[in-house]
């Protein structure tokens, strides 16, 4: 077509209620590799009538214009946004994006090993998406120390364009629109924090047009029976495509992994897609060695922790006689910070004391779930009511325990062994540990023998962007981290060891912590050192789970039985992948193939040529050198003397393009007219092509829409094998996002605000059901492929 002075060939055409939107490619010199926009009626683009012309090139230049057009064509079922995005293609990270293109599932679990790529491979899923014009709303919910990092990678690998929102970000969006305009309705991607979507009132804007496609990063921590795990269930039962993003779906509880698969799920057959790759399995080699290092505590230390198995032992008998799981808390909490450091626990003897004495009060107030960057994970919990019979028997047994701690942590073994190592070996360090007290007496330890920076979830972004700056720009060699303020993070470039101070109680969470290192990109041999003290339950119990690993899947709470019991893990299999909650797909031939064509198509990518589209280019190939140069890239069986290549174009009812294909047809010497040729001149040989279009020009033409309409019905059918799952979801969608809006209500006696909210949920709910019955009617269309006009001959080989 002809519009602003320029010819252009129209690649998709998207109809709304007032216009239709046509994205365009240019079919003249000079080319580009971006299309423009333009709206229908507001411009008024004409079709272009003139005929092709004819023209004879030499060898090369006819065969870069071959490549040329190759590198334009689009095949269905092939991945596009992959092409152009700033990422090393692996064959294990096409997988789901392949999964969701082939309208297999419309959830996934994404729950490869740490490091593997979990963030390319949902952005790649968004990005595929909108190539195919069905993402208009993605919402993308992280741990708000993510929100950057998520936005600068899909920038920096797809070229997306997303908005953070946070609270402040929210209000000066709102205070721009006008009233009635949702300002999560304004952006095509969001990307926002697991804590600030559970505000009733953030939530229920959210939740007022169903999501295109919703990803949860670090699903995990959405567990069931939490203000986060109902925001995120109240988003996926709202959303086209649910994309889960965790390296720990299953830490021994099944029903929490369970609960984590039925997000978003509409009835018993729709069932997760498991994506769950180690890096064996995604064919990567693992450099990585393990190092378990004992620390031989001293006599005050060894005392504090006898002391303290006595008092954690009679808090379990207790809990398990009355039924209060606050003192398994108790107890779970004053062992762990044990091992961390003496301080860590001198610091929880304290607060329980002045608990128990009643010197702050007991309970506390529920904060108030606003946003914030900080994070209180490696904090300890507040302290709870007395567990004794007698409260003066326990105060005592807790004075005791604190005059242990105190003397414990003159002297404290695992700094030390930490200082030697930090004094041997010149690399920069990662140092993790649990609680931040622990982390305040390590830097007070350390801190003078390298440049140190921290990292922890009482830190704004502000300050954890600028620690972990710090860190990766040199400025730092020994990163001290807990596990709030260390989500997220890609130290492979600067660094290869990593320090855990104590064994953590979840054996994934290590894996998580050896993770931030260990990741797509490290060239070095990864080394983990984890130090446990000799003669406590870091010697019987965890460092033997650390060996078994593979072996045992119990939760915390089991393993805190174990520690404080001193009662032996169960060793069980690993839940099945393939249980009636989650699936897995076969798809590594796919990919693979898919990987040799995007690198093929990457590697060989020809500079485009300026050969108008309005021109037939011609070559003429004898035998010899020339004949192979020319047809090498051609089918074996095309031995004729005239080969046509024609272009056909097939788009789907919504006009959009579905695949756009070269095909070549070849005709016999005495069919084309072979005689023709007469002379060698480039005139001559242009007459006898003129000549073989004229009279044979027809026939291939209406052979190859044969051909066309062929591929077109074959091309429906397999559109229609998941078009009632996606419809039926559809109507899932527009009930499910309706019940939510009151049907009741309760006028006042003086205003009319009552009503006023009523009319307003009435037009929300007419909203959800007209914008889910637009995307049924699209997808109806969607799945009826026709040719989009009549073939191209647009290359033609003489022999």
């Amino acid at each position: 077509m002809t519009v602003r002075g320029g010819r252009y060939v129209v690649d998709e055409a998207t109809a709304f209620t007032d216009c239709t939107v046509l994205s365009l490619s240019p079919a003249d010199p000079p080319y580009d590799n971006s299309s423009c926009k333009l709206l229908l009626p507001f411009d008024r683009p004409t079709k272009s009538t003139s005929l092709p012309t004819v023209r004879v090139y030499r060898h090369r230049r006819w065969m870069r214009h071959l490549h040329t057009v190759l590198s334009d064509l689009r095949v269905s079922g092939e991945l596009r946004a992959v092409l152009h995005a700033s990422i090393n293609v692996l064959p294990f990270q096409l997988e789901p994006a392949l999964a969701l293109i082939s309208g297999r599932a419309a959830r996934f679990l994404l729950a490869d090993e740490v490091g593997l790529g979990k963030t390319v491979q949902a952005g790649l899923m968004i990005a595929e998406l909108q190539q195919r014009g069905w993402c208009e709303r993605a919402l993308i919910v992280t741990p708000a120390g993510l929100r950057r990092q998520w936005a600068e990678e899909l920038e920096r690998r797809f070229a997306l364009h997303t908005v953070v929102i946070d609270a402040a970000a929210l209000a000066s969006l709102t205070s721009t629109l006008p009233r009635d305009v949702n300002p999560w309705t304004t952006e095509p991607v969001f990307i926002t924090s697991i804590d600030f979507i559970k505000q009733p009132e953030v939530l229920r804007g959210l939740c007022l047009q169903p999501w295109d496609i919703l990803i949860v990063d670090e699903a995990h921590q959405a567990s069931a029976s939490s203000l986060r795990y109902d925001a995120v269930k109240t988003l996926a039962d709202r959303a086209r495509h649910v994309v889960l993003l965790t390296a720990t779906p299953h830490a021994g509880d099944d029903a929490a992994y369970r609960t984590l698969c039925d997000l978003g799920r509409i009835d018993h057959s729709d069932r997760i897609l498991l994506f769950r790759r180690t890096r064996q399995q995604a064919g990567l080699q693992r450099t990585r060695r393990v190092h378990l290092l004992p620390v031989r505590h001293s006599t005050e230390a060894l005392a504090m922790h006898h002391a303290l198995a006595m008092y954690v032992a009679r808090l379990w008998r207790i809990a398990q006689e009355t039924g209060r799981r606050d003192l398994q808390l108790v107890a779970m909490v004053l062992s762990k910070r044990a091992f961390s450091s003496a301080r860590s626990l001198a610091s929880s003897i304290e607060r329980r004391l002045a608990a128990i004495s009643g010197t702050v009060p007991i309970t506390a107030q529920w904060k108030l779930p606003f946003d914030s960057d900080t994070d209180s994970a490696d904090e300890a919990p507040d302290p709870v009511a007395p567990a004794f019979e007698r409260q003066d028997e326990e105060e005592a047994a807790l004075r005791q325990l604190l005059v242990a701690a105190t003397r414990a942590h003159v002297d404290e073994r695992k700094f030390r062994v930490l200082q030697k190592l930090l004094r041997r070996v010149p690399e920069p360090i990662v140092v993790f540990t649990e609680y931040r007290d622990t982390l305040d007496a390590l830097e007070s330890a350390v801190g003078d023998l390298r440049t140190t920076t921290k990292l922890h979830g009482g830190q704004t972004l502000l300050e954890r962007h600028n620690a972990v700056d710090a860190f990766t720009a040199g400025s730092a060699d020994l990163l001290l981290a807990t596990d709030a303020g260390a989500e997220g993070l890609n130290l492979q470039s600067r660094c290869r060891l990593v320090v855990n101070l104590e064994l953590p109680w979840n054996p994934t969470r290590l894996e998580q912590r050896i993770g931030r290192v260990d990741r797509i990109g490290q060239t070095q041999t990864v080394h983990a050192i984890n130090l446990f003290g000799e003669g406590t339950g870091e010697s019987t119990v965890l460092a033997g789970l650390l060996r078994r690993v593979e072996r045992i899947h119990a939760s915390e709470i089991q393993i805190a039985a174990s520690v404080i019991s001193n009662t032996p893990l169960p060793v069980r299999q690993a839940p099945d992948a393939t249980d009636s909650v989650a699936e897995t797909v076969d798809l590594t031939a796919d990919a693979r193939a898919e990987t040799s064509r995007i690198s093929r198509a990457r590697s060989t990518a020809p500079a485009r040529v300026s050969l108008d589209n309005a021109v037939i280019p011609v070559t003429v190939v004898r035998p010899r050198g020339s004949r192979s140069l020319v047809l090498r890239s051609l089918d074996h069986k095309l031995t004729g003397s005239t080969i046509w290549f024609v272009r056909i174009r097939i788009v789907s009812g919504l006009s959009r393009l579905l695949e756009d294909r070269l095909i070549a047809l070849a005709s016999r010497p005495a069919e084309a007219g072979h005689d023709v040729l007469g002379g060698q001149r480039r005139r001559d040989v242009r007459a006898a092509a003129e000549h073989l279009i004229d009279v044979f020009g027809p026939a291939v033409v209406e052979f190859a829409s044969r051909l066309g309409e062929e591929r077109a019905e074959a091309m429906s059918h397999g559109l229609k094998t998941w078009l009632p799952r996606a419809t039926y979801r559809e109507e899932w969608l527009a009930e499910t996002a309706a019940s939510r809006f009151s049907s009741h209500v309760q006028p006042g006696l003086f205003d009319r605000r009552a009503v006023k909210h009523r009319q307003l949920d009435e037009q929300q709910r007419r909203n959800i059901f007209a914008n889910c019955a637009e995307r049924r009617a699209a997808l109806q269309a969607h799945a009826k492929a026709a040719i989009a006009s009549k073939p191209q001959i647009v290359l033609l080989l003489m022999t």
